[in-house]
């Protein structure tokens, strides 16, 4: 008997479980098929948006993206263009523009040379002037009234002035002496030189001028009433002098 209620205790539990299973396998199956469909909406929903958005653009931005085209074949012309310059010779043209420098560079230091000897061929004339002026106007017109003999400093020619009637020193007052003597000086000599004696050293330009070559010149005036400019390599113009003064000391 208790074999028989034993039996029949495990069955029933048995089936129990075997309904149980069968419940949940039945319940997964119908979440599986809820699950599959929903999926399937999902990607329905998916392709009618991707539809919409092609329908979209198409319609709404076509100008755009023909404007988007017509600047990428610009580009791409662009491209092809520079890949036209690449062949190009660039150390030829390096030496072409350094060509053209240098000879910019020499066109300019000519305008630079010619523009120094165009002033310093100024200011030597204005230079000879004054020394005409103070030779013609005050030295030779007071040793012609000082017994022939050249005056040596500034206070024997303002002397020599003074002693002249008014008229005739009126005429010399023309020159401007501090102005003379700023420019020039009276070369020395063991005695006086006299409108006599043969062509003479008699003044000079106190400072040499240099010049654009780098030399340097120096007006002289002579006794005979010549003037003459010396130009030498330095400013130190001892053989020249040397060479223009008489073999024999006056």
């Amino acid at each position: 008997m208790k074999t028989i209620l034993l039996c029949a205790t495990i069955l029933a539990v048995a089936c129990a479980i075997g309904w149980k299973q069968h419940q949940q396998l039945a319940g997964i199956n119908r979440d599986n098929a809820l699950l599959k469909a929903s999926l399937r909406q999902i990607e329905s929903i998916k392709q009618r948006r991707a539809k919409m958005s092609a329908a979209s653009v198409s319609t709404n931005d076509l100008q755009r993206l023909r404007a988007e085209h017509l600047e990428l074949m610009r580009m791409r012309a662009e491209i092809g263009r520079l890949h036209e310059a690449q062949k190009i010779d660039l150390p030829q043209i390096q030496k072409e523009v350094e060509a053209i420098e240098a000879q910019a560079a020499v066109t300019k230091q000519r305008g630079n040379d010619l523009t120094a000897l165009r002033e310093a061929d100024i200011q030597s004339g204005r230079m000879v002037q004054a020394f005409a002026a103070f030779m013609h106007g005050i030295v030779f017109p007071l040793a012609a009234s000082n017994g022939r003999k050249f005056p040596t400093s500034r206070a024997e020619i303002e002397m020599l002035m003074n002693a002249l009637p008014p008229e005739k020193r009126a005429r010399l007052a023309v020159v401007d002496l501090d102005r003379s003597f700023a420019l020039f000086e009276f070369i020395p000599y063991e005695r006086r030189l006299t409108l006599d004696d043969p062509p003479m050293l008699l003044l000079r330009e106190k400072s040499p001028r240099p010049m654009p070559d780098g030399g340097f010149a120096r007006y002289y005036g002579f006794s005979d009433k010549h003037v003459e400019e010396a130009r030498v390599p330095t400013a130190n113009f001892a053989n020249w002098e040397s060479e223009h003064r008489p073999q024999t000391k006056p």
